[in-house]
């Protein structure tokens, strides 16, 4: 899991992510300091690869944490059929779209229109792809939940459809 700039894996949308995932589908690897080398992710996921033999990987990234994503599967460090989750992805930077327009991974993009991320052209684009399924949330911002803080409950219920979403992306792999 590779959260973004300024949000790690304990706030509430990785944490609930990481807690379902943990239960429902797989051991978790979360980076939760970078220190801008793509080495370090690198060799923490190999050295945990050689303790035990995984054959599926899941990637979930958020924001900043897709442009690394981006970068590790251009260098093709991230098999084909691994299934990546683009949680507010930096589609207006051609690295992050370029990726996931032009690799064949499953790729399950969620965002929200109030986002300062979402380009609905770039979306559209990327939604005739036959492997990239999407939510997208309308009035949802950045960090996936209301601007408007007397909407918690309906924040929460975003989670709860981000959740189910994401089960019903990995029940197709």
């Amino acid at each position: 899991m590779l959260p973004g700039a300024g949000y790690n894996c304990d706030m509430p949308l990785m944490y609930y992510i990481s807690q379902w995932i943990a239960t429902n589908y797989a051991d978790l690897l979360q980076v939760r300091q970078y220190n801008g080398s793509y080495t370090n992710i690198l060799q923490a996921r190999n050295q945990i690869q050689n303790e035990k033999i995984y054959t599926q990987q899941l990637w979930v990234a958020k924001s900043m944490g897709t442009s690394i994503t981006a970068n590790f599967l251009n260098q093709k460090q991230i098999p084909q059929s691994t299934p990546i989750v683009w949680l507010t992805p930096l589609v207006r930077s051609q690295n992050v779209f370029q990726a996931i327009n032009n690799n064949p991974n499953p790729s399950l993009i969620i965002i929200g229109t109030q986002d300062q991320h979402y380009h609905p052209q770039t979306l559209k684009t990327l939604q005739k792809r036959p492997n990239v399924t999407s939510l997208i949330i309308p009035d949802a911002t950045h960090s996936l939940e209301y601007r408007d803080k007397s909407k918690v409950l309906n924040s929460l219920q975003i989670m709860e459809n981000i959740i189910k979403e994401l089960a019903t992306f990995l029940s197709n792999m």
